[in-house]
């Protein structure tokens, strides 16, 4: 692939939701690359037009491009697209030497894994950690397996951390669980890391998935990363009332919709104590409902922040109200893989919880 097509594949791949005309696409590019030309993008991009790989629409006096999805052989293209990321990580040999070791014992341990990203790797990189993106097959007549190999995951990911030196965070979602953050509306973690992925393992299982959703007609867009302990006091009420958690005084203007494990992230990254103590409130409320979380992302987000210790105190307590088969999977993995419940004042949360009727 040569270094025009890897440019043009790369910043319509990596940017869901957004619309490029070749004006547009050759601006973006020059950001990166000052000797990228306007003939020489639209050059490449008649070429992939007519190899099929690209689509080219009117709309008005431009041309939209976008990549065509529906041809199999684009998914190859994509594939080697990954490839290619995946060797530029090679310079930095500390990483190198990582990705290695988790793409030799990955593939060689698992059998239900269905691809696994590394994510914004340079820039995690000069912080000391690294995130990734388990994707795992989820068939319902293997949970017990699924569930074995989640715990192996977190353990293997765990030694090596240890083993290089290195924090690492990984987020581990089954195939239905990745399909519902992407369709959702709600800004969640997952749509920060698609723009900024790079796939390591099983490259074609990844675009496959990916075009599968888009045949649905599913519409897929990334958003930028958030920090949750940013999240503004008008969106955290905005969102804590659509959770069920509605506080006293003043209305709730709209604002913008986050995940609730995002959101819950945010309690306690804010740090109002009063807030916080709403946390096993809003659990209890949507899981009755038969609503989110994802345990899984909530963990990954506690995990990510520091905040593990404090999420696995909240759901002790939950337990002890709650019969969710959800809370025990969760607190079972957070014990297995040695996470401690750090001290909660249990009386405050008492009463709150007594004050909402758990309802």
């Amino acid at each position: 692939m040569d270094k025009t097509t890897y440019n043009i594949l790369n910043k319509l791949s990596s940017s869901f939701g957004r619309s490029y005309s070749i004006h547009s696409l050759t601006t973006e590019l020059n950001k990166d690359d000052r000797k990228t030309y306007y003939k020489t993008i639209f050059d490449k991009i008649k070429e992939l037009n007519s190899d099929n790989d690209i689509l080219i629409e009117k709309l008005g006096r431009s041309s939209i491009i976008r990549i065509n999805y529906k041809n199999y052989d684009t998914l190859n293209l994509l594939s080697q697209l990954e490839l290619m990321k995946k060797r530029n990580l090679d310079k930095d040999e500390e990483l190198k030497l990582l990705l290695f070791d988790i793409d030799s014992l990955f593939r060689k341990k698992f059998c239900h894994i269905d691809s696994i990203s590394i994510i914004r790797p340079e820039k995690n990189k000069i912080l000391n950690r690294a995130e990734f993106l388990f994707i795992l097959k989820d068939p319902d007549n293997e949970k017990s397996a699924i569930r074995k190999e989640i715990f192996g995951i977190y353990e293997l990911m765990s030694d090596l951390g240890k083993m290089h030196n290195m924090k690492l965070d990984y987020l581990i979602l089954g195939v239905n669980e990745f399909r519902g953050l992407i369709s959702e509306s709600d800004h969640n973690p997952l749509k920060e890391m698609l723009s900024s992925q790079i796939v390591l393992t099983y490259q074609e299982n990844y675009w496959l998935e990916i075009k599968n959703l888009i045949d649905r007609g599913m519409r897929i867009t990334s958003a930028e990363e958030i920090n949750p302990g940013k999240i503004s006091e008008k969106d955290l009420i905005y969102n804590l009332g659509r959770f069920g958690y509605k506080e006293t005084g003043g209305e709730i203007g709209r604002g913008t919709e986050y995940c609730i494990e995002m959101i819950i992230t945010a309690l306690f990254l804010q740090g109002d104590a009063r807030r916080i103590e709403a946390i096993p409130i809003i659990l209890g409320k949507n899981l009755e409902r038969g609503r989110k979380p994802i345990f899984g992302l909530l963990i990954f987000m506690a995990m990510k922040y520091s905040k593990a210790g404090k999420l696995l105190a909240y759901l002790e307590w939950l337990r002890k109200r709650s019969e969710n088969e959800k809370i025990f999977g969760a607190i079972d993995l957070m014990t297995r893989i040695g996470i401690k419940p750090e001290k909660i004042d249990e009386k405050a949360i008492e009463q709150k919880f007594g004050l909402y009727n758990g309802n």
